[in-house]
């Protein structure tokens, strides 16, 4: 949920700092892990390495691929295990940024030459993306994986690059070292920035909701199909045994329930898609999983009414089949 009112960039570099080293806990490049033994290290490099495998054979919903789906995706996968490197953890960030405060430009950035990666907040869109002395004095560095904070100004005293070594016996030994403007140089991430994900997050959310808009009323079809076709068999039973006979009258408040349910799908589903609509823009966040699995239990909760239509009054529905089956026959 954005802030109601506006917060400074310090602070919001802060607040994304943390919520991003609270969702990770552990990776394989961190300094902690230099006290780890070999098979501690070795079980985190193959739970890190899984996660980006399966990460790699995800299947997306509806055959779409895009770049957001795709920082979803590794989103989930973080939280869900708690694990990630400085990469994983600066797209941590960035997701706290866009969902609370998406007007303020945020951006994964890489040490080119190096091997590093953070999270750059308020950098003024007309400065040079590589030189930090540009960037204006709004702008901060957000590094969940030193778990530092400080204005990009200061990045030359500040900033640190990893390496490591592997050591004979197969240990991994982490180290960081000062940002060399003759070796390093700071490059932004390509698609990886709040106005690009929040771009794509409103395109793919209106390609979804056409979809399952289009699915609903599908659905809805079915319904008035049922309902169509038993008031056809309704008219001609009251024609034969009149309005009163215990048939039609089940027949009837059959049809009765079915249409309620099928005006209650219509409502909730056009409710929900018509709020949708009015808040996606470029400039507001929805995630398109959580989107998703809204809509998916919205319809799996039409199965759920079918079967209890089905269900209905069991004993004079199958009596009343039955009888539609005789009428059928004899008109």
């Amino acid at each position: 949920m954005p802030f109601p009112e506006q917060v400074d960039n310090h602070t919001l570099a802060r607040l994304a700092n943390h919520y991003a080293r609270f969702q990770i806990r552990e990776g394989t490049s961190q300094l902690q892990n230099n006290l780890y033994d070999i098979d501690k290290q070795a079980a985190l490099n193959k739970a890190l390495a899984d996660i980006r495998q399966a990460f790699a054979k995800e299947d997306f919903f509806l055959n779409i691929e895009t770049t957001i789906t795709r920082f979803e995706k590794r989103i989930a996968d973080c939280k869900k295990f708690s694990i990630g490197n400085c990469h994983e953890l600066a797209l941590m960030a960035l997701d706290y940024m866009i969902r609370n405060q998406p007007n303020v430009h945020a951006e994964v950035y890489s040490i080119e030459g190096g091997d590093h990666a953070f999270l750059v907040i308020g950098r003024k869109i007309d400065s040079d993306p590589e030189k930090p002395e540009t960037w204006g004095d709004e702008a901060y560095i957000c590094d969940p994986w030193s778990n530092h904070v400080y204005p990009a100004a200061e990045y030359l005293d500040k900033t640190k690059n990893f390496y490591y070594i592997t050591t004979p016996d197969g240990r991994q030994i982490n180290y960081i070292e000062d940002f060399d403007p003759s070796r390093h140089k700071m490059v932004p991430v390509q698609n990886q920035n709040s106005i690009h994900f929040l771009q794509e997050s409103s395109k793919l959310n209106t390609i979804l909701l056409d979809v399952f808009t289009t699915i609903n009323e599908r659905h809805c079809a079915i319904f008035d199909e049922l309902a169509n076709d038993l008031n056809e068999i309704s008219i001609k039973l009251n024609k034969k045994y009149g309005q009163n006979d215990p048939k039609v009258k089940i027949l009837n408040e059959k049809i009765n329930i079915i249409r309620e349910e099928t005006a209650k799908m219509r409502s909730e589903f056009n409710d929900y898609a018509q709020r949708l609509r009015s808040e996606m823009n470029p400039e507001t966040y929805h995630a398109h999983k959580e989107i998703n699995d809204d809509l998916q239990r919205m319809m799996k909760n039409r199965l759920k009414i079918y079967v209890r239509l089905k269900s209905y009054q069991q004993k004079k529905v199958l009596a009343w089949i039955h009888t539609v089956k005789r009428i059928r026959l004899s008109l």
